[in-house]
């Protein structure tokens, strides 16, 4: 945009904590730097504040000290970051992540840091299950609130665009024909689109997968799918099982926004909006930032699946006027991302994740979808790198 890159999904990569990521960053020479922006939050009286300062504000110290003690203890008891498949979690960590936090004794660092986790896609803390959050958390939180003793981790940008990596990634793997180290060829279909994937046994008792891309089907051993669940009914033979439970798979409308807005004032220009971060204001913006060309900035918004985009673009003004201070000039490019693929409280309660790690295998087919873990990018790289290992 304007001769400038401007990242429209995945925004940073966090040093020691995303070391896939980086890795191949190193491996594909995908340069990257260390990020400057300063993230500040809007309170519900309008007083804006350090993430750090918002939580002594609202709390008071001694209650901040408590939480930040609290989340450590927090951290200690369940390794959320040794955390890659879902199933088989304490059951506690199935219920609200509010809930959790609260009994848990947290909620200062928990609600110092709100609106960035809502502005990520993982609405609401009242409505998602604990163990996502806690997963996200223990790999972000250095970025977002570094300090009560929380080791700061320097956080990087990709100059070229975040999907530089994993577009290398994927080119280096769709030349490997056949090959990947397996006597047997194996392919991988690179900037291909799937329409069909039919499994069926061969009269010798292996399955043999159709895969159908670009026009041209072909026979294989084993697959392994890694698109997002709303997509996999579109195209896989799915059974009853399967359709069950990806049935219940619920996500997140997500809108991001490249906007020219006037007259916002520096320490506005990277926001975080706590008012927005519950679910009475579904649709309004959580995070602004300011990361390119002058005025221009880019907006995430959780929006409910009956708003439709010019409802939400009508808050999106009034938020920069509220907000900002400002006027919003135009908006430059929009997108909607159906994102943050999960199971709600009820699913896991009946143990959906123990039920679909079961079909690992099962028919040829393998998941590495999002929904097995957290749906960010370090998460889903661990789980498909040990999925492999473990199969392969």
């Amino acid at each position: 945009l304007l001769g400038y890159p401007m990242e429209l999904g995945a925004l940073f990569a966090i040093e020691h904590t995303d070391s896939i990521t980086l890795g191949y960053a190193n491996q594909y020479g995908v340069p990257y730097v260390p990020r400057t922006q300063t993230y500040r939050t809007v309170d519900d009286d309008g007083a804006v504040l350090l993430p750090v300062d918002f939580a002594v504000r609202k709390y008071g110290l001694p209650a901040a000290l408590a939480g930040a003690t609290a989340y450590a203890a927090v951290l200690e008891a369940y390794r959320p970051n040794e955390i890659t498949s879902m199933a088989g979690l304490p059951p506690e960590l199935r219920q609200p992540f509010s809930e959790f936090a609260q009994s848990k004794g947290f909620m200062p660092i928990a609600d110092a840091i709100r609106p960035a986790f809502v502005g990520a896609g993982w609405a609401y803390y009242e409505d998602v299950p604990a163990m996502y959050l806690l997963r996200i958390m223990a790999g972000t939180l250095p970025e977002v609130l570094p300090s009560f003793e929380i080791p700061p981790a320097t956080t990087y940008s990709f100059p070229g665009g975040f999907q530089e990596v994993f577009t290398k990634l994927a080119a280096d793997l769709g030349s490997r024909q056949p090959g990947l180290r397996r006597r047997r060829p194996c392919r991988f279909l690179y900037n291909a689109e799937v329409t069909k994937v039919r499994r069926s046994n061969a009269a010798s008792g292996r399955t043999r997968i159709k895969i159908t891309a670009n026009g041209h089907t072909r026979v294989y051993d084993r697959v392994i799918i890694a698109t997002p669940p709303s997509a996999i009914t579109k195209y896989l033979d799915i059974s009853a099982e399967e359709a069950e439970l990806f049935g219940q798979v619920e996500s997140r409308n997500y809108h991001v926004n490249l906007a020219i807005v006037l007259g916002i004032p520096a320490e506005r220009r990277s926001l975080f909006l706590y008012p927005n971060a519950r679910p009475a204001n579904v649709g309004h913006v959580n995070v602004w930032v300011q990361d390119g060309p002058a005025e221009v900035f880019r907006t995430d918004a959780n929006v409910g699946w009956s708003q439709s985009t010019a409802q939400a673009q009508e808050l999106l003004v009034q938020d920069f006027t509220v907000y900002g201070g400002g006027a919003v000039a135009a908006v430059l490019l929009h997108k909607e991302w159906d994102t943050s693929a999960h199971f709600g409280t009820a699913a896991l309660e009946n143990d959906a994740y123990e039920r679909l790690e079961g079909l690992q295998g099962k028919k040829g087919t393998f998941y590495a979808t999002g929904l097995m873990t957290v749906d960010t990018i370090e998460a889903v790289a661990r789980y498909a790198r040990d999925l492999v290992n473990a199969h392969f």
